[in-house]
């Protein structure tokens, strides 16, 4: 009897197990870039990526764009991308800060994102790069993500005492990595189907 109760459990706990990496497998195997195929020329897709009132219309509900104005986006502007739960809460915390670093139309865009820890405090958590390029009747988008450690070297080590600290730091930020590139993945296909008229 305990043997098939032993054996049940060990089941549940490798099935588990199996599921934990596999998701882990799933959001850090990508690498750093994410390449989407969008419908139209370069300068109509660069148009829909930077132009404020095309933007908040295919980005999440209840993003908002600063400062308040019609036209392009302009270096040092910041969008602030609202999180599902909490669209239509101005409000709420945002997701992400997007900083716009660099605008090159019709084919260059840098973004800094700022995310905020349990705590509410902001920090840089990556840099993407997006450039485009004309594919036939479409625009390829290649996006290339640069992850900012949360920690130096010296200041992990400082918190942890142990030399382990880099290889689960290492990790850390996969996962931070992987969780920004599937965001990005979505909200470009929410990008193609507002252009192709798909709801």
């Amino acid at each position: 009897m305990w043997r098939w109760i032993l054996g049940i459990v060990a089941f549940v706990i490798l099935a588990l197990v199996g599921t934990c990496y596999a998701g882990y497998r799933r959001i850090t195997g990508g690498g750093n870039t994410v390449v989407a195929m969008v419908p139209g020329d370069p300068s109509r897709t660069f148009t829909l990526l930077t132009d404020r009132d095309s933007l908040l219309e295919w980005m999440p509900e209840g993003t908002t764009a600063m400062p308040e104005r019609h036209g392009p986006l302009r270096v040092g502007d910041t969008i602030r991308v609202a999180a599902p739960t909490r669209s239509n809460a101005p409000s709420g915390r945002a997701l992400q800060l997007w900083v716009i670093r660099e605008v090159r139309p019709p084919n260059a865009l840098v973004v800094e994102a700022i995310e905020f820890d349990p705590g509410g405090l902001a920090h840089t958590a990556f840099t993407r790069h997006d450039s485009l390029a004309a594919a036939g009747d479409s625009t390829q988008i290649v996006s290339t993500f640069i992850v900012a450690p949360l920690f130096s070297g010296a200041d992990s080590a400082a918190i942890t005492g142990r030399p382990v600290a880099g290889s689960l730091l290492s990790a850390a930020e996969r996962m931070r990595l992987g969780a920004a590139r599937l965001m990005w993945q979505s909200q470009l296909r929410r990008l193609g189907h507002r252009d192709s008229g798909v709801k």
